[in-house]
């Protein structure tokens, strides 16, 4: 709903909407679903298996976001990517590479859970943390 409000409050006043992600004629339902597509993955990339505990790590490289999608090759400047997500820039010294973490650690828990769901064999046979799994049980009970 954040994304939605985002891209089309600006719109009511004659204005574009916000930056999108990839191109100048990219639709409003492209965007939203490579931000939710990126912040999937990100909150894959924000793992770390020890053992069978998937443990959550508290950002990623947004490097490795991107290049483990097709349509996310293409984003040259990700600029759009935050504007259009709940993910934020991590600072870091000017000779590491850019690194992402998400607004709050809910979003972070709600997109893994979203992953999972999509994902659910490689999964199989580890511990999730009891978060995700809060967000998976209510994630089959409301359908989506």
């Amino acid at each position: 709903m954040k994304i939605y409000r985002d891209v089309r409050r600006p719109m009511r006043w004659g204005s574009v909407g916000r930056q999108p992600i990839l191109s100048e004629t990219e639709p409003f339902d492209e965007t939203v679903r490579l931000a939710f597509r990126a912040m999937m993955l990100a909150a894959q990339q924000m793992t770390n298996v020890n053992g069978v505990d998937v443990e959550l790590l508290p950002d990623c490289s947004i490097d490795d976001v991107l290049i483990s999608d097709e349509k996310l090759r293409g984003i040259v400047d990700p600029t759009g990517l935050f504007l259009n997500s709940l993910l934020v820039p991590v600072l870091t010294r000017s000779h590491q590479s850019l690194r992402i973490r998400f607004a709050h650690r809910t979003y972070q828990e709600f997109f893994l859970a979203l992953y999972v769901k999509e994902n659910s064999e490689k999964f199989v046979g580890l511990n999730l943390p009891p978060a995700i799994v809060e967000h998976l049980a209510d994630i089959e009970n409301e359908g989506l």
